[in-house]
């Protein structure tokens, strides 16, 4: 009977790994996510600093995410195309990390979060070579559930897991 109570969720879990989103009860979380959450903010030129509009944002979405402790998120970091390209990838990181810590200290688990390397410029809201408040941004989304069984992020439709750790 034991077995039986540990490899049924087991299996559950497993199964929401594999199919095309992550759900939870059969809802997919990421329209959920982004009908009820902005899921962007933005920064200033050159800077990672979250002013009041920003905090603001990573309010509700830190209300979202406590509510799902058994799901992980991205956060990744943009920049515009002033700048090297290290630069503005060193910059993105630094702006998502910023996302990340304040999230934390509003309660969310920091096995639920992932800042990811950032993307610099290179995935721009707007193409342009000058300066672009719109691709100064953090998003952040639904990246996975996470398994109790190993303490590992499950990404969907993507082989192999990482083990999730407290810190970026």
């Amino acid at each position: 009977m034991r077995m039986r109570n540990i490899v049924l969720p087991l299996i559950f879990l497993l199964t929401l790994a594999s199919c095309g989103g992550v759900q939870r009860e059969g809802v997919d979380l990421e329209p959920l996510f982004q009908q009820n959450v902005e899921n962007t903010i933005l920064f200033e030129f050159d800077k990672s600093f979250l002013d009041a509009e920003a905090r603001s944002t990573l309010d509700q979405q830190a209300a979202f995410i406590v509510q799902y402790p058994t799901i992980w998120f991205r956060v990744e970091g943009h920049a515009d195309r002033v700048g090297s390209i290290e630069y503005n990838r060193a910059l993105g990181l630094r702006r998502a990390n910023a996302a990340l810590d304040y999230l934390v200290s509003r309660g969310v688990d920091p096995l639920q979060l992932e800042a990811l390397v950032s993307f610099g410029e290179e995935r721009p809201v707007v193409d342009t070579q000058s300066r672009e408040r719109r691709n100064r941004r953090v998003v952040t989304s639904v990246g996975g559930i996470i398994d109790p069984v190993c303490n590992c992020r499950k990404r969907p439709n993507i082989e192999g897991n990482q083990p999730a750790t407290r810190r970026r």
